[in-house]
């Protein structure tokens, strides 16, 4: 009886582990609001962790790399926003890798954006 309950326990155990060490992805958006010179998008994952409070950078890609903007933590729903004046050129989006309570969430990045 006590053997079987100890297999019954590591076996708990195991499946907790693994399950925190599961990495979830998502999706991260940009877009660009020249009016109001603000890049704006929204992480979205299958995990609240993934999304909510997440930091995101935006970099200006150039030909020696990229180039940090900003940096910006996610909303409750995931939306996010950087100011940057005369803005131009292409750009991207990144939400680094995260290690949650009971996750570890993903890098992800964003397509590339052109403002001119």
């Amino acid at each position: 009886m006590r053997r079987g309950l100890m297999v019954i326990l590591v076996a708990i155990m195991s499946l907790a582990i693994v399950q925190a060490a599961w990495a979830v992805g998502g999706t991260v958006t940009i877009k660009y609001n020249a009016g109001k010179e603000v890049f704006h998008g929204k992480v979205q994952s299958p995990n609240s962790e993934c999304r909510v409070g997440r930091v995101v950078k935006v970099y200006k890609v150039t030909a020696d790399g990229r180039q940090l903007q900003g940096k910006m933590r996610s909303t409750d729903t995931g939306a996010w926003k950087v100011s940057l004046m005369h803005a131009h050129g292409t750009y991207v989006a990144v939400a680094p890798t995260f290690e949650g309570m009971h996750a570890t969430c993903d890098r992800i990045t964003s397509d590339t954006l052109d403002v001119m």
